[in-house]
């Protein structure tokens, strides 16, 4: 048979995880099965419970491939089951190797936007969490004192100890997207260390230390992930980090983590609502028999575990729960803690999945399905966008949200629906850039990490966090300063922009804004062509000219003030053109974009490092996948407001708005829902001319194949945007350094 059926199968299904009362009974009692395995502990809690492959006789594990593993990987490492310092020092492979080998290796890790957070930022997340949930339910202690009892677990400065040990024992923690459980076990260690230096020297005997952390695991942390891989190795976690503290050669069963650990898409059948005061006793009978199962084992565990089903089964009646996408059903699956209103604090690494990505992963009928569902899932939104409003569903009111997720949400167009929910109905804490930090080494976006309250007021302070060093590439927040905006401040840009939060620009930005319009106000703003007519109308680009061609450009032959067209070869599908030419009618352009191409117009690279606009005054140029602004109001010339549009002041105001959406290697995208909300000072036609001759001189040196930057005009036209906009030195050296 081998080594696997002969020894460990029975090690890990008749030994260490026998499944009923004469299994228990039996195992380590002589005869056949000691002489195989040995003595060893039952240890339950589902570590090793049979699933269909267990059963499958057919599947073979040679000899050979154990050896491998035992021999060939094992033994060139030392092993610890501890992961208790929130640092990054790696003396030996922990049991936090375990979350990042399931990064690496997870079945489409990429689309399904599993990332692993390091250690250190976990233990932030966790301790700025529970210092706002101690604020709210400590109101009588000072907020020094508690950010000294969390940060440094000095609780000397408390007036009422036994309170806050009350606080921290009921305490009900979520992470709807556990993924390997990083969160689970950093407040897990936060509440352990928390509770250990309240009423104690700061150490425990063995039994004391292993119930203590039990009791965590069993009363205050909850998690949720779709991936079953991923929950398993979350549950094997917290059980090794509870093992640990055990000293002894028979250690008690582990718990069972089935129902507090689960599975399930999170997303698909939100919480709405308390729960009727009706099914209370239905629900207080589930808690009950829910608390049991934890410990059980043998067949009172089976009993219990049938209970739990059956009567999850009823409340979903009850609830009326006629969904057609399977999911995780929060107000059945916990509602022992909805009963009471939610839980205390979620905090989450939500899935980054962008919305291309989620076009590409999920059905329409799923996506569609979420967009009814939630508020600030519109358009084409990336998919942790749902789980900030889910956050806020499943926590109590006064409840804190500790989220890391990218940046873009601050500026992004997709993201106004969800400013506008977290306007309405969250008090924002405190938001912390972490562009700088290598966070995810493979996914290419600027972490921000959010942190709010599920309650709205009417006034009160938002915190930026930002880094001092832009260069340093590791978390240290003894290496950020704070700056404090009024709450009134998160409206007072178009669309409720928040990208300003992440700059230090911002009081010079309320100036810039004095007596401005958007761009939309006095022009139209417009991509110049679908994804899909880019594609079409590339299959006609030719070098020649046709009787109703226009010359073609693309972001790579735009440059400010002017393109390249003749000069510099366009890619586009993999073919070069020098001087590429459409030809409207063949290609089937419609007279809707030719109007667009045949009108004077500014072109806009979509993605650069600064703003390229390039100018057309004689509706020359067809433009593929770029941005366009024609049809300025009456008085308000092309030039005026190409030289704004590839001004500093113009890159600097982008900057603040925004500095969230910029990509890897320091680029920006310049898309018409960005350009659109872009200030405009509209001045007097003969305000304008000294703009107005220094782009037409500067164009005609570019002409002459003089260098953009060796062109005088640049400067001269950004020194006319200072004086016109009243700035002083300081103003103009902030500007120019940014």
């Amino acid at each position: 048979m081998g080594f696997y059926y002969e020894r460990l199968y029975n090690l890990f299904f008749h030994g260490l995880g026998a499944q009923d009362d004469v299994g228990i009974i039996k195992i380590n009692r002589g005869g056949v099965f000691k002489e195989l395995i040995g003595t060893v502990p039952h240890l339950n809690g589902g570590l090793f419970e049979e699933d269909e492959d267990d059963k499958d006789g057919g599947i073979k594990v040679p000899d050979e491939a154990i050896r491998a593993v035992l021999h060939g990987l094992f033994d060139h490492f030392n092993f610890t089951v501890t992961e208790a310092t929130p640092l990054d020092v790696e003396v030996a492979i922990d049991p936090e190797m375990l979350g990042k080998v399931f990064e690496e290796l997870v079945t489409g890790r990429h689309e399904t936007g599993s990332y692993y957070t390091p250690k250190p930022i976990v233990s932030f997340m966790c301790r700025e969490a529970l210092k706002g949930y101690l604020r709210t339910n400590l109101q009588k202690e000072r907020p020094d004192a508690l950010m000294r009892f969390v940060d440094s677990h000095n609780p000397a400065g408390l007036h009422n100890a036994e309170a806050a040990l009350e606080a921290l024992r009921r305490v009900r923690v979520c992470d709807p997207a556990c993924g390997s459980g990083a969160y689970l076990l950093g407040m897990l260690h936060e509440l352990m260390d928390l509770r250990t230096c309240l009423f104690s020297a700061g150490s425990l005997d063995a039994i004391s230390a292993y119930e203590r952390k039990l009791n965590i695991i069993e009363k205050n942390l909850y998690g949720v992930d779709c991936d079953p891989f991923a929950v398993n190795i979350a549950r094997l976690r917290l059980w090794l980090s509870l093992s640990v503290e055990f000293e002894g050669d028979d250690p008690p069963p582990l718990p069972n983590l089935k129902f507090e650990i689960d599975q399930g898409d999170s997303l698909t059948i939100p919480p709405h609502g308390l729960q009727s005061s009706l099914r209370d006793t239905d629900i207080a009978q589930y808690a009950e028999v829910k608390g049991r199962y934890i410990r059980a084992h043998g067949d009172e565990k089976k009993r219990l575990e049938a209970a739990i089903v059956s009567l999850r089964s009823s409340l979903a009646t009850w609830l009326h729960r006629e969904s057609a996408h399977d999911g995780f059903d929060w107000q059945v699956r916990f509602a022992d803690v909805f009963l009471s209103g939610g839980f205390d604090i979620i905090v989450a690494n939500p899935p980054y999945v962008s919305a291309l990505e989620c076009a590409k992963v999920y059905p329409q009928e799923y996506r569609g399905h979420l967009k009814a569902l939630y508020r600030s899932a519109k358009g084409a939104y990336d998919l942790f966008i749902p789980f900030f409003e889910l956050g806020l569903l499943c926590l109590r009111r006064g409840g804190f949200l500790a989220f890391i997720t990218p940046n873009k949400y601050l500026s992004a167009k997709y993201g106004v629906d969800l400013r506008s929910v977290l306007l309405s109905e969250t008090t924002i804490s405190h938001i912390v850039d972490l562009s700088p930090v290598r966070v995810f080494k493979k996914a290419s976006v600027y972490p921000v990490l959010t942190f709010l309250q599920n309650i709205p007021a009417a006034q009160y302070v938002v915190r930026a966090v930002l880094p001092r060093d832009r260069e340093s590439e590791e978390f240290d927040i003894d290496e950020y300063s704070t700056a404090e905006f009024p709450s009134a401040t998160l409206t007072s840009l178009p669309e409720n922009i928040w990208g300003f939060l992440l700059s230090p620009g911002t009081s010079l930005l309320a100036k810039l804004m004095k007596g401005t319009t958007p761009l939309s106000n006095v022009a139209q703003v417009s991509a110049t062509s679908t994804a899909s007519e880019s594609d079409s109308y590339g299959e006609h680009l030719s070098n020649s000219r046709t009787a109703d061609g226009l010359k073609v450009i693309n972001t790579g032959t735009i440059e400010p003030y002017c393109t390249l067209w003749g000069r510099h070869p366009m890619t586009h599908s993999g073919s070069r053109y020098v001087t590429p030419w459409l030809p409207l009618t063949r290609a089937g352009v419609s007279a809707r974009r030719r109007e667009m191409y045949r009108s004077p117009k500014l072109i806009f690279a979509k993605m650069a490092k600064t703003c390229e606009a390039a100018l057309d005054t004689d509706g020359e140029y067809a433009s593929l996948n770029t941005n366009c602004l024609y049809s300025p109001i009456k008085g308000l010339t092309l030039e005026y407001i190409c030289a704004l549009c590839n001004s500093k002041l113009f890159m600097f105001i982008y900057e603040q708005f925004f500095g969230a959406l910029r990509m890897s290697g320091g680029y920006f995208q310049f898309q018409s829902p960005q350009l659109r909300v872009m200030p405009i000072r509209v001045i007097a036609p003969k305000d304008q001319e000294p703009f107005v001759s220094r782009v037409r001189s500067l164009l005609a040196d570019l002409g002459r194949g003089k260098a953009f930057q060796q062109c005088q005009q640049v400067s001269e036209i950004d020194d006319l945007f200072y004086k016109l906009y009243g700035l002083s030195n300081a103003e103009i050296s902030e500007i120019k350094g940014a």
